[in-house]
């Protein structure tokens, strides 16, 4: 179920176990002026959450900021076929089955107008196999001055 956090922003949240613990997981959408929607981190979705995004607006695009976050990505492209799917460019080399449209990059331009985008540098994740760059991006929504 979306909880809406500010103006234009909704976020949903979901239990997640990893390496056996509890992490949870967090799904935000932003809705640009035009009705458009972006949700970064999809979570695995249910038919009300379906329903209240699809009464927000129009999913456009979907967004994996980092390389661990795209586990419900596939099963939320195949709700939304049309949206475009946005991803750091290292989910390529470790899921080469997911279909990437556009590549996150650190330009400094805006990200779909009204968003910016960040690469987090030095965050760090820890696997079995030792620490690895999580390639994390943040991003900004410029109208209400908020980084998430």
């Amino acid at each position: 179920m979306l909880r809406k956090i500010d103006k234009n922003i909704w976020i949903a949240e979901q239990p997640l176990r990893y390496f056996g613990l509890s992490v949870g997981t967090r799904m935000t959408v932003i809705r640009f002026t035009n009705r458009e929607l972006a949700v970064i981190s999809p979570i695995q979705v249910d038919d009300e959450t379906t329903e209240q995004l699809n009464k927000l607006g129009n999913v456009k695009y979907i967004i994996a900021p980092n390389l661990f976050h795209y586990l419900f990505l596939s099963n939320f492209k195949a709700l939304y076929p049309q949206a475009k799917v946005y991803a750091v460019s290292a989910l390529k080399a470790k899921r080469p089955e997911i279909s990437i449209d556009k590549a996150l990059e650190d330009s400094g331009k805006n990200l779909l107008g009204e968003l910016e985008c960040l690469l987090f540098e030095g965050f760090k994740t820890f696997l079995p196999s030792g620490a690895l760059p999580l390639n994390e991006y943040i991003f900004f929504m410029l109208k209400v001055k908020l980084w998430f």
